[in-house]
């Protein structure tokens, strides 16, 4: 579970995800954001999950599904990111994904973030996500401010090089990031 802030456009952060992710992280930010629903503390949105068949919530305290939940610019740049990833696959596969189905009803934000959203009029900061890299990859937090979205998203670029190197590849007709080649 991982929202993979490699840039802080969302549609760019989804050109730059590797095949491997695209196909794979598709699912994931769709759960994330269904969890979203889940939780909700309104009544229609719980109706609205049971009717559509979201996904059941998975990971609910993981702080990935907690970032998305929280904010709703948060919900926002994950649902632009995992839109994007669609048009990639489709691009690239000739099919929609499975979890296009979810779609109608994930476009919408949860009542809770609706309110949220009405305070973001004055104030639309929103925290950059949390950096969960595993325990072989903690050192590249060190010295990062997790409060700076650019710092942030050059930690996921740094851990995608070396946590992920062994098998990214951008196939199709997306070409390499030209941040993958970057020295640190």
């Amino acid at each position: 579970m991982n929202i993979f802030y490699i840039d802080t456009d969302p549609v760019k952060s989804a050109n730059f995800h590797c095949d491997a992710h695209l196909r794979k992280m598709i699912i994931e930010y769709a759960q994330i954001m269904c969890v979203a629903h889940w939780n909700s503390t309104d009544e229609t949105d719980l109706e609205r999950a049971v009717r559509n068949n979201l996904y059941r919530p998975v990971h609910q305290k993981h702080p990935s599904t907690i970032w998305v939940g929280h904010h709703p610019m948060a919900y926002s740049y994950t649902f632009s990111m995992w839109d994007e990833l669609h048009k990639i696959y489709i691009n690239r596969y000739g099919k929609q994904h499975a979890s296009f189905r979810l779609r109608e009803t994930i476009v919408n934000l949860p009542q809770p973030l609706i309110e949220k959203l009405k305070n973001c009029v004055d104030n639309p900061w929103y925290s950059p996500p949390p950096m969960c890299f595993g325990k072989d990859y903690e050192h590249i937090k060190d010295g990062v401010d997790p409060t700076s979205h650019e710092a942030v998203v050059n930690a996921y670029r740094e851990y995608y090089r070396q946590g992920k190197s062994r098998f990214a590849s951008w196939g199709g007709d997306r070409s390499l990031p030209r941040w993958w080649l970057q020295v640190a």
